[in-house]
């Protein structure tokens, strides 16, 4: 398939011809099943299309690298419904790194897995400790406990149980089990320290 190839302006806002030679291959996914099974085949396709898996390699000029054959991050697979968005330090001095989590599933989507979830972050990491833990705004900017949200004036309070939700599953910076809702994403500054 190709984009557009035009040589003159289509008068539709652009304000010039479009010619780009450029090929579009895009990839189609068809998933045939019962409703309640094809939402969770959907939202774990996604995210394997949208995050595939990445492969790393070390290089070394004298060829001295010894590696362990089998090294995984993570002590135990996270639950089904979970998935981790971030995980990165947050600065080379420290050893803070950022977690966002995510419940990927949305309210009734699915009845096994749209429901919250708890994950216990102390037995999250291979080889490390988590000695501190802070819950955080989604950008990480301040903590969740200073985010202050406007107060909105409605006239319905039908919504009010789903969008009044301040810090309704805040952890204490001592607290290493969070749980996420449906469609919940959560970001923390977790101290690791090597076991």
């Amino acid at each position: 398939m190709l984009h557009r190839r035009l040589t003159k302006d289509d008068y539709r806002g652009v304000g010039q011809a479009l010619d780009d030679p450029h090929e579009v291959s895009p990839r189609f996914f068809l998933i045939s099943d019962n409703p309640s099974n094809s939402s969770v085949l959907h939202r774990r396709l996604a995210n394997v299309v949208q995050y595939p898996l990445e492969n790393f390699y070390l290089t070394s000029s004298t060829g001295n690298i010894t590696l362990p054959s089998k090294w995984a991050p993570l002590v135990h697979d996270l639950p089904y419904n979970i998935r981790i968005i971030t995980l990165k330090q947050r600065d080379s001095k420290s050893n803070v790194v950022i977690l966002r989590l995510m419940n990927i599933f949305e309210s009734n989507e699915n009845p096994m897995y749209a429901k919250p979830t708890s994950v216990d972050l102390t037995t999250l990491f291979s080889g490390y400790k988590v000695t501190n833990v802070e819950e955080r705004t989604l950008t990480t900017n301040m903590p969740i406990t200073e985010n202050v949200r406007p107060q909105w004036n409605t006239t319905s309070s039908s919504h009010s149980n789903n969008y009044s939700r301040l810090h309704e599953n805040t952890i204490s910076p001592r607290d290493l089990v969070v749980t996420l809702s449906p469609m919940e994403i959560k970001s923390f500054w977790l101290e690791l320290v090597p076991q």
